[in-house]
């Protein structure tokens, strides 16, 4: 049997309500006594309690919100190469990937150290970054993608060599250059991020053989 939801409900219990508590009516005058007072007070403090659980149970409260991305969460590493828990980062999918809980973005733990330019090259024997992030199986899921410059510098922290979170649950992340999917207003350029000072620029050739770091989540580019 379908349960209806609570909010659905709050207009028909607000109509039997009001017929129920409705002041008696003398000569076309309302009878204003002490007991209509009460009533009064008791069918306002129930429209009140209605209300609340309507903003309880309403479609609002069945989704949980998005993550944001205005907290500042320090790493708190407790200790190996991938914490089971951290303020900032928690690694998922057995420890393959990391999830940042700043901005909801899920990492690759240990991303690859081959090389791959931004845009076919028929001279390089890799793919381009975004294709190889398309086709990536990570933790026994695809879904990855070359993620965006704002994505990939948000994972900057220029006190730090290289310019990672302290504390920060990931391997292999080299001192270098890292291809993000945005493009140049000059379309024969790419932004990247280096982690070796956390340098964010434009000024990469597309056909250039930078790392990509995947992630998962978020609402990336077009094209990828």
């Amino acid at each position: 049997m379908p349960v209806i939801p609570v909010f659905r409900l709050v207009p028909l219990l607000h109509l039997v309500l009001s017929r129920i508590f409705t002041v008696g009516e003398k000569r076309g005058h309302f009878v204003v006594t002490k007991e209509a007072t009460m009533k009064h007070r008791l069918f306002f403090a129930l429209q009140v309690v209605l209300l609340a659980m309507m903003g309880f149970w309403g479609p609002a409260h069945a989704q949980n919100p998005p993550p944001t991305w205005d907290q500042i969460l320090p790493a708190d590493d407790p200790g190996g190469p991938c914490p089971s828990n951290s303020s900032r980062f928690t690694c998922v999918m057995g420890g393959a990937a990391v999830r940042d809980n700043e901005t909801g973005l899920v990492w690759e733990q240990s991303p690859s150290t081959r090389t791959f330019p931004w845009s076919r090259v028929d001279s390089q024997p890799n793919p381009p970054a975004a294709v190889y992030c398309n086709e990536l199986n990570v933790g026994n899921r695809k879904g990855w993608r070359l993620p965006t410059i704002q994505e990939l510098a948000s994972l900057v922290d220029q006190s730090q060599n290289p310019s990672l979170p302290a504390g920060h649950p990931f391997s292999n992340v080299q001192w270098d250059v890292y291809w993000s999917a945005t493009t140049d207003n000059d379309t024969s350029r790419a932004w990247f991020v280096d982690f070796t000072n956390g340098v964010v620029s434009e000024d990469a050739m597309k056909g250039a053989a930078n790392l990509a770091w995947c992630v998962r989540g978020g609402q990336g580019v077009n094209p990828q």
